[in-house]
């Protein structure tokens, strides 16, 4: 047959439809995975991890894509061995925000693009921006958090219970640890760092016995970019004018006529305060003195709860009204646990420029009781005692010559503590004072919450592990094999 003939023929012309089928298919299977991988990451990579660490939250999706700036992030990392976590954690900024960039580093390949950052380590990544840049570190991305009897501790007293308890030493249950992921977090911050026009200093009282600020609420403070500094006001001159706010936290001591002269001051001149008491320094009149040139006085004692509905087991921890404000917005239908507070009064007459609101309160059925007069079978409300309602937080502002100072009054020590802060509602209020004392947005902290890293371990019994094999040894291979008989038969058949 000749050549002509062949390209005629019935077999070339069925061949030649064939093949072009099949190009045709490949070209569209090709166009289409183009097309696919040409999409964002969000909508190409389902995250089914249980705790999310692959897609950015709602909350982190809103703050990233709010910069406008041009942004670049190097990721200081050698080819191959990429953090998978981080590499779409980067990704997925990329697509939520178009100024985002990311350069991938290698510092092997080139050592002298990574030499300004040699002291941290592969994974860790550099935010830039024309007015400053911010490292993050990858040690810092994953962190741990111990806990003895749901209660967080240091990592020292970790190590330290676990000595004990190898030595038979302790014999209580024994501490857990818990395995967080920051780099949502992180990188926010570093976004914000990187975009503000300033960096707000907040400065903290020292000298009087304060407990040292709750390490969640200083991170918090120092991821919304917030410096804080110790502030010893009995050896200066007055509240540095950089302030834009001063904290004091939990005095076991009295301030001085001075320091109380140099604070009151400060709020007259537009500055603002943050006190948390507690009811066993009461010794302290001219702190209290100070709270007073802003209508706000201190119900000395233990406020109790007659409410049922706004305490939980015992009548004095708290559970009270959240009135909505500024500083409380953000956290609305949530609660606030807050033991062992003393109450606080609005004054009977207010300075003049000075109004008080109420942020924390309790119910007309709560009442004052004098520590002295409190034993377990003495909890009732009896003669004496100072009815309510009290107030637990409050917010005093002061007016006068085009200048606006504010203090913020919390009266218990749980408002301070990050370790009872159940649902997040503490740390947010903390936060949202410190945020609108330093005229940033009190509802755009970046401060986002840590995610949990789980490891879910899959554990089934011998006779599950019996039936499994089973199934897959003998009765899906069997099922192939006569499925595949019967159709050689019904062909055969034909």
């Amino acid at each position: 047959m000749s050549i002509k003939k062949s390209f005629a023929s019935k077999s070339f012309r069925y061949g030649s439809v064939s093949f072009i089928t099949a190009a045709v298919v490949v070209v569209i299977a090709v166009v289409f995975n183009m097309a696919i991988l040409a999409l964002p990451s969000e909508y190409t990579k389902i995250d089914v991890s249980s705790s999310k660490l692959y897609a950015l939250s709602d909350e982190a999706k809103k703050i990233i894509s709010g910069y406008s700036d041009d942004i670049e992030i190097k990721y200081i990392v050698e080819d191959g061995k990429e953090d998978a976590v981080i590499n779409e954690l980067l990704e997925r900024a990329m697509t939520a925000n178009p100024h985002i960039t990311v350069t991938h580093i290698d510092p092997v390949k080139n050592p002298e693009l990574t030499s300004d950052y040699s002291a941290y380590s592969q994974n860790s990544f550099v935010v830039i921006s024309d007015k400053r840049e911010k490292v993050v570190s990858y040690a810092d991305v994953y962190q741990s958090k111990y806990y003895l009897d749901g209660t967080e501790i240091s990592s020292s007293d970790y190590q330290q219970y676990m000595a004990y308890a190898q030595l038979g030493m302790y014999t209580g249950n024994p501490p857990t640890t818990e395995r967080i992921y920051c780099g949502e977090s992180l990188l926010a911050s570093a976004l914000d760092y990187v975009t503000t026009d300033n960096i707000p200093i907040v400065y903290y009282l020292t000298g009087h016995g304060e407990l040292e600020i709750d390490k969640t609420f200083s991170d918090g403070i120092s991821k919304d970019n917030i410096e804080l500094k110790p502030l010893q006001l009995a050896t200066s001159d007055s509240v540095p004018e950089n302030a834009s706010a001063v904290l004091i936290n939990i005095p076991s001591g009295d301030i001085s006529e001075e320091e109380y002269e140099k604070l009151s001051s400060y709020v007259k001149g537009g500055g603002n305060i943050m006190l948390h008491s507690y009811y066993k320094y009461s010794e302290t009149p001219n702190l209290f003195a100070l709270m007073s040139d802003f209508g706000m006085e201190a119900a000395e004692g233990i406020v109790f709860e007659g409410n049922s509905d706004m305490y939980s087991q015992a009548p004095y921890n708290l559970y009270p009204k959240i009135n909505t404000n500024a500083f409380t917005a953000q956290i609305s239908g949530k609660y606030i646990f807050a033991p062992t507070s003393h109450g606080i009064k609005q004054s009977d007459a207010l300075p003049e420029g000075v109004t008080v609101t109420s942020l924390l309160e309790t119910s007309d059925d709560s009442y004052l009781k004098s520590p002295q007069s409190i034993t377990e079978d003495n909890v009732e409300k009896s003669d004496g005692d100072v009815d309510g309602p009290f107030m637990i937080g409050a917010a005093a502002q002061y007016s006068a010559d085009g200048a606006t100072g504010n203090v913020l009054w919390f009266s218990s020590p749980f408002l301070a503590i990050s370790s009872y802060d159940y649902n997040g509602a503490v740390l947010e209020l903390y936060l949202s004072a410190v945020n609108t004392f330093c005229n940033k947005d009190a509802q755009a902290s970046v401060a986002l919450a840590s995610k949990t890293i789980s490891d879910s371990i899959l554990t089934t019994s011998s006779r599950d592990n019996a039936l499994i094999g089973t199934i897959i040894i003998l009765i899906i291979p069997i099922g192939c094999i006569a499925i595949g008989l019967a159709n050689w038969n019904k062909r055969r058949k034909k």
